[in-house]
């Protein structure tokens, strides 16, 4: 965002207002020039500014929104899973006695006591039907001859769907804050002299449980709405809720959602800021189109958070107490040691870190006639902190363009990056890049067609980007050329009594032979259409092939003894291709009113080349040459008619006695039974989508 990195995490936080244009860079010549940074592609974000002397304008925007659950799931009442749980018990062993008697799914269905017949929708219990959050935000811009501005302060306040109520000194009900701030301000000193700064700081409150929605999402699912009620009814003198729960096993007891959903509070607070200074000197003196710039940026993230846990009391109904003859009449009994009068309160945990960045450039940009030439020269440095030792990039890049009359287009890119994760003869590699174009709507024997295409340009780049991050997310070390010893990590015991045991150092990771830069070698192939002063059609072909990718030899056999620190290696290989295309129409109908209709399609493909796989006994269970998202699963032959079939066929050792009516699964290796050997990819589509289209 205005030339500096930033997380997805900023960018989720900076107002729709705050945004002056956005694009999105993925072949290599684009990319070239941002380095480690670009290997998987840039978004590049500009935020708004103030224009010369323009009046000062005030937008103002408040919104309340309001949300529901969609595809929420329905649940059964608590008689009808009786009964459903009564088949299915009787299916699976058409003998047995069933669970629920007749007598108990009656009084479950009448309602005769829900304190001893519980039927709870725990849905309703956790969950709110909506919820409604606000946004407000206020942005002020101008300028004059000098100087222009553009400030903007929005507020979030984003409130959950769970239906918590305070019944401990804290609400961990869902209350989240957030405030973003942005200042730009340009200053022109002289004038060929220009210094913008910018600053944008975030600041997050968040309020609620110490536990994610998913999690009491799950408890939801686990728990039956017959085992127990919510809570039981308040007793004089009593000081704490009476949750309703069940002995699991022995003296274990089950989770009650509601006491669960209650029993913890967290708070947390985190603050960004991102301040970037830079300043532009025209040099036009020395020769017309040239300049130089220099920027420096600082951006320092903090947070805090502590929680709050109490221990629930939990109450069940005693054994042999309740009176059929009068529903009324029961007793209950607390479960085991359950339940605590005070609250825990954890210590406050904290995290940071900083980044420093820092580039200079030389620009160059000047027309001749019919030819058009410009030039970028850049040195940029990076320093990341959020331990003792910082992590650090450097790099040198440059541009080169050229283009005749508008119509021949050439580009030219390089970037000489270098990393500290690498061996020091092993840091920089050179990564070159370079584009083509063509704008035919400018050729003179295209006039004719101008009143209906008024742009048509094809395009095609191919070029070389590295990545330094490569293997972290797969567990490397970060500095890959040391070796990482732990001392006194491993031993043995000896002696005649076996009592005198030994100690010595543990390998945990060995020095990366000849390590190198991840690479990626990208073409891309594109054309640019617009037709009518209206719709705009931009499609591409783009072809990936990413080599270098650190991983483990997953092919050397511990044999080798190395123990558990399996060497890495630069030997992976990936392949991905696919199509884009982008679609927009617009059209002004006043000065005041337009309809503005995008959309977007991506088609992707990818497969593993190399994984530097072990020997498996079967091929099927290899990755190479499958997609990186896929399906694997069992083969399905139909379901089983007869316990005679059962017997004839392989063994099915997946965890449950096999009956009629189960699904009938291929024995892929023939060993006569079901196991994992047998699973095999069963669709190349996985929970990564290999389509998106997208409409606004």
């Amino acid at each position: 965002m205005d030339d500096v990195e930033i997380s997805t995490a900023d960018l989720n936080n900076i107002p729709a207002e705050t945004i002056e244009s956005f694009s999105i860079l993925k072949d290599a010549s684009a990319t070239a020039i941002y380095g480690a940074r670009g290997a998987n592609g840039v978004m590049l974000i500009t935020t708004k500014t103030g224009k010369e002397n323009e009046k000062t304008r005030i937008n103002v925007t408040v919104e309340n929104s309001f949300n529901k659950p969609m595809n929420f799931p329905d649940f059964v009442n608590g008689a009808t899973w009786m009964e459903m749980y009564n088949e299915a018990q009787l299916t699976r062993n058409p003998g047995a006695t069933p669970k629920y008697s007749q007598l108990d799914i009656d009084n479950t269905r009448n309602q005769v006591n829900p304190y001893i017949y519980p039927d709870v929708q725990w849905k309703d219990v956790i969950f709110k039907n909506m919820n409604m959050n606000q946004r407000a935000n206020v942005n002020i811009s101008g300028g004059g001859s000098k100087a222009s501005y553009y400030m903007s302060l929005q507020a979030n306040h984003d409130t959950g769907l769970l239906d918590t109520k305070k019944v401990y000194s804290y609400n961990n009900n869902i209350n989240n804050w957030g405030y973003n701030f942005q200042n730009n301000i340009s200053y022109k000193i002289t004038s060929t002299t220009k210094i913008d700064l910018h600053m944008n700081a975030q600041i997050r409150n968040k309020k609620g449980p110490n536990y994610s929605t998913s999690d009491l999402f799950a408890q939801m699912l686990y728990c039956n709405p017959i085992n127990f009620p919510v809570t039981f009814p308040a007793q004089p003198g009593d000081t704490h809720i009476r949750f309703g729960n069940a002995i699991w096993t022995g003296s274990s007891v089950r989770t009650n959602p509601y006491a669960y959903m209650l029993s913890s509070f967290k708070e947390y607070n985190e603050n960004t800021l991102n301040t970037s200074l830079k300043i532009n000197q025209k040099l036009d003196f020395v020769t017309k189109g040239l300049s130089v710039q220099a920027m420096v940026n600082w951006k320092n993230w903090a947070s805090s958070s502590y929680n709050r846990t109490i221990e629930p009391y939990y109450y069940g109904i005693k054994g042999g107490s309740y009176n059929p003859s009068n529903p009324t009449d029961y007793e209950i009994e607390r479960l085991g040691t359950s339940g605590t009068d005070y609250l825990k309160t954890s210590d406050i945990s904290k995290a940071s870190d900083q980044t420093f960045y820092l580039d200079a450039r030389v620009n160059y940009d000047r027309q001749f006639n019919l030819h058009h030439v410009t030039g970028m020269l850049m040195y940029m440095q990076r320093e990341y902190r959020s331990s003792v030792l910082p992590e650090r990039n450097q790099g040198f890049s440059g541009r080169f363009t050229y283009d005749y009359g508008q119509r021949y287009l050439v580009e030219l890119n390089f970037g000489y990056n270098g990393t500290e994760r690498l061996a020091k003869k092993e840091r920089f590699e050179f990564f070159p890049a370079v584009s083509l174009g063509w704008v035919i709507s400018n050729e003179k024997f295209f006039e004719p067609m101008t009143k209906y295409i008024d742009n048509l340009k094809i395009r095609g780049s191919y070029g070389l980007v590295g990545s330094d991050e490569t293997g972290l997310s797969a567990g490397a070390q970060h500095f890959l050329y040391i070796d990482q010893v732990s001392l006194n990590n491993i031993g043995f015991t000896t002696g005649v009594d076996m009592n005198y045991t030994l100690y010595g150092p543990l390998v945990t990771n060995y020095a990366v032979v000849n390590g190198g830069w991840e690479r990626v070698k990208k073409l891309d192939i594109g054309i640019d259409l617009e037709l009518f002063r209206q719709l705009t059609i931009t499609a591409d072909y783009f072809n990936e092939k990413r080599y270098n990718i650190l991983l483990h030899r997953e092919a050397w056999p511990e044999s080798l003894g190395y123990y558990t620190a399996k060497p890495w290696s630069n030997k992976g290989k990936v392949d991905n291709w696919g199509i884009e295309l982008s679609v927009n129409w617009r059209k002004e109908f006043t000065k005041d009113l337009y309809v503005d209709f995008r959309g977007n399609f991506t088609y992707t493909e990818n497969k593993y080349v190399n994984l530097d796989e072990p020997v498996y006994p079967y091929v099927w269970k290899t990755s190479t040459g499958k997609p990186l998202s896929r399906t694997t699963g069992y083969i399905a032959q139909g379901l089983f008619s007869s316990q005679e079939e059962i017997d004839n066929s392989p063994t099915q050792n997946l965890g449950s006695t096999v009956k009629p009516g189960d699904i009938k699964y291929r024995d892929v290796n023939g060993d006569g039974k079901i196991d994992g050997s047998d699973q095999v990819m069963i669709s190349p589509y996985g929970t990564t989508p290999a389509s998106n289209m997208v409409w606004e």
